[in-house]
């Protein structure tokens, strides 16, 4: 009888022994390099998320630096547009003060010929007064510089 134990004790290792090799076996052969495909994989994903994000935030700052620099443009023709609305208005006022005066030469006393020889400033584009064209200059100046400011602050 103790022959068959002896026996049955032998199978029993030998079937424990295949047993743990297997384990092994499997363990090296297939969990371990799944693992580290899922590890990889993980890290791809990471990296495309990443770079979704670094692509998002690029995109982010390159659509501000658009609106910032289209604002900048705006700003700087609303700028040029107030002062050649300023200057073509004193321009206009002084076509009508001469017309105005044109008109009432004749009533005042003055000849013909003195009347007809006053000469009208044009209504645009005109020469204005030292003082007043560089005031307007000044002004002009000055709100560009208030927009590259705000693009500056901006940025």
């Amino acid at each position: 009888m103790l022959d068959r134990a002896d026996a049955l004790l032998k199978l029993a290792l030998a079937i424990a022994a295949l047993a743990l090799g297997c384990g092994i076996g499997y363990y090296y052969a297939f969990f371990l390099p799944a693992q580290a495909t899922l590890a990889a994989q993980a890290a791809s994903v990471t990296e495309q998320a990443k770079m979704e994000r670094d692509r998002a935030a690029s995109d982010k700052s390159t659509a501000a630096a658009a609106t910032a620099k289209l604002t900048y443009q705006i700003c700087i023709s609303r700028s040029d547009t107030d002062y050649f609305s300023q200057f073509n208005a004193s321009c206009s006022r002084q076509h009508e003060a001469d017309a105005k005066a044109k008109q009432n030469c004749r009533g005042q006393g003055f000849a013909d010929t003195y009347c007809s020889s006053l000469q009208l400033r044009p209504a645009q584009d005109c020469a204005l007064p030292a003082f007043e064209a560089n005031n307007y200059h000044q002004q002009s100046q000055d709100a560009k510089q208030t927009c590259l400011d705000a693009l500056k602050a901006g940025a």
